[in-house]
């Protein structure tokens, strides 16, 4: 299963730990240089950190590298622009977002988009999520 996660948040770390060994790679795709997360990762085998300029650019890109795709930027509504922009690529069921207000979350949950929060993520879950 390859993995792309467009952008680098708080749950990066905590998506990549709960998938890492379930993927033969992960690639991460960022505008900003997070040095202390590259250092963190720049010695795993599977996981490759590409720098990009604009995340809509390299979309197609993006789909021709990945089985599953997360999008979990700082911003939502980042993060909801580029889902937009996805489905219109790939099939739903293989991408997930990243929504942190819970007003929006609940919005988009309600719509039946595949949507994550901080307190939505579990072990067999993201496992689940990408397997199927």
């Amino acid at each position: 299963m390859k993995i792309s996660i467009i952008g680098i948040s708080n749950l990066t770390k905590i998506i990549i730990n709960k998938i890492e060994n379930h993927c033969e790679s992960i690639k991460i795709f960022t505008i900003k240089d997070d040095f202390d997360f590259i250092n963190e990762y720049k010695n795993k085998n599977n996981i490759k950190i590409i720098s990009v300029e604009n995340y809509l650019e390299k979309l197609e890109f993006i789909k021709s590298e990945s089985d599953f795709i997360f999008i979990i930027t700082d911003k939502d509504s980042s993060n909801s622009f580029l889902f937009h922009k996805i489905k219109l690529l790939v099939e739903i069921s293989k991408v997930q977002f990243l929504i942190k207000n819970s007003y929006l979350f609940n919005l988009y949950r309600n719509k039946k988009y595949s949507v994550i929060n901080e307190s939505s993520i579990e072990d067999n879950d993201l496992i689940n999520i990408i397997r199927s």
